[in-house]
């Protein structure tokens, strides 16, 4: 091995001196390369000069062997220079991250910090544009969904629904988490924000997350009643009907007022679809809804059994109406037979 000593005269008064240690190539021969200007950059940062260590990535960054490489420090240079400023100077640390955007685009750990320290300056809405920019990145979307969110609740504070869901859906497609998923489900809710089908996926999405979680469970469950509420008045029954197809997920309700609220919220449906002039799937809506009385072996209140009563008195009417009066008979019949009230 031989070793050969190189010295480089750098801008202004900067002077390195570089070791190689080179193989010999031959017998009696000896290499004598010439430094690209990676490697320039390599000995520039091992002198602690990083400003002439980036000179030299900047000048490698075209190179087919060095280039990959010599963006990476790049990029770690400017990192770090911005990460030094965000204290003193968080207006420049942002120029360096937007600097280091601009030149690669897929810098991500730029594009978190630079959503942060726009978050801590109060510029959320920067935060979220810059969050949300540039090719896909599972942890910027992470974090904007958060800010998302965030600016999303205030908007369904003000009451507008619609624009909050604006902010909503992106971060329930983003982040799983249920309290997420149910406000964005709310801006259906509340707001008529969205379509039944989205506020079904949120509620969907939520309930697989709720994890015992007494108030979410309480939450949620309120929210499939609006839901089925608000779905009904749209008349997007197969929405609802998937709604009330979930067990209530409130653990501390003992069965029988689990039972009841679940039959209150079925019949709050049968009654909407007949008044729909759904009258036949109301109805059917209805039988089934008896059966699993019966066969629950829970009691029944009253006032539930009156209006399952009801639904078969709206055919009724409906039958006679129209003057069918061998199918209104027939009708009634099983009627008294199934149903004692």
């Amino acid at each position: 091995m031989r070793r050969v000593a190189w010295k480089w005269l750098g801008a202004g008064t900067a002077r390195l001196t570089v070791l190689l240690t080179l193989s010999t190539l031959g017998v009696g021969s000896a290499c004598a390369p010439q430094l690209s200007e990676y490697q320039l950059g390599v000995a520039a940062l091992e002198q602690g000069d990083d400003e002439l260590a980036e000179t030299h990535f900047a000048a490698a960054l075209d190179d087919e062997i060095d280039g990959s490489r010599a963006r990476q420090q790049l990029d770690e240079i400017w990192m770090a220079r911005a990460r030094e400023l965000e204290k003193e100077s968080p207006e420049r640390a942002a120029d360096e991250y937007r600097r280091l955007l601009i030149r690669d685009p897929a810098a991500h750990h730029a594009r978190m910090r630079l959503g942060s320290l726009l978050e801590t300056r109060g510029d959320v809405d920067g935060a979220i544009y810059v969050l949300t920019q540039g090719p896909p990145c599972v942890q910027c979307k992470a974090q904007a969904a958060e800010l998302q969110a965030r600016r999303g609740r205030d908007k369904m504070r003000a009451g507008d629904f619609v624009s909050a869901y604006e902010d909503m859906r992106p971060a329930a497609e983003n982040d799983r988490d249920p309290w997420i998923q149910l406000d964005a489900a709310q801006c259906f809710t509340a707001g008529g924000a969205g379509t039944a089908e989205e506020a079904l996926a949120h509620l969907k999405t939520a309930y697989k997350e709720l994890r015992g979680n007494a108030k979410l469970n309480t939450r949620w469950a309120s929210l499939r009643r609006d839901f089925v509420h608000a779905a009904s008045a749209r008349q997007k029954w197969q929405a609802a009907r998937d709604a009330l197809a979930f067990e209530d997920p409130r653990a501390e309700l003992d069965a029988a007022t689990r039972a009841a609220e679940t039959w209150t919220l079925t019949l709050d449906f049968a009654e909407a679809e007949q008044a729909a002039g759904n009258v036949d799937d109301g109805l059917a809506v209805g039988k089934d809804l008896w059966r699993t009385m019966q066969r629950s072996g829970l009691p029944v209140p009253a006032a539930l059994r009156a209006r399952v009563a009801m639904l078969y008195l709206g055919k009724l009417a409906s039958l006679s109406n129209a003057g069918q009066n061998a199918a209104a008979l027939v009708l009634a019949k099983e009627a008294s037979d199934t149903h004692p009230d």
